[in-house]
């Protein structure tokens, strides 16, 4: 009888450790997974950073564009005559 104990129990231990060996086995698996996903989304992030990155420049250079055809088309505007110049003063906000 003691031996059939034994034996039940022994099969009771390997029966567990096999089912502690596969949870294992899926918990490696799922953090390579989650370990994969979170480089993916970092990398997604840092693309995207770097697009709005580039996009922030086109608009800076656009801006500066602008500018600097507003001061050309302002230079080669003639200039006001001094007495109208002092007669209505330009009020910059």
């Amino acid at each position: 009888m003691n031996r059939v104990i034994e034996g039940l129990e022994q099969q009771r231990h390997q029966q567990e450790a096999e089912a502690a060996s596969v949870v294992l086995a899926r918990t490696e698996l799922l953090n390579e997974e989650l370990l994969a996903r979170w480089d993916q989304k970092k990398e997604q992030s840092a693309e995207l950073q770097e697009q709005r990155r580039q996009q922030l420049e086109r608009s800076i250079r656009e801006g500066q564009g602008e500018v600097r055809r507003l001061i050309r088309r302002l230079r080669r505007v003639r200039p006001m005559p001094t007495a109208a110049m002092s007669a209505a003063p330009v009020r910059w906000r």
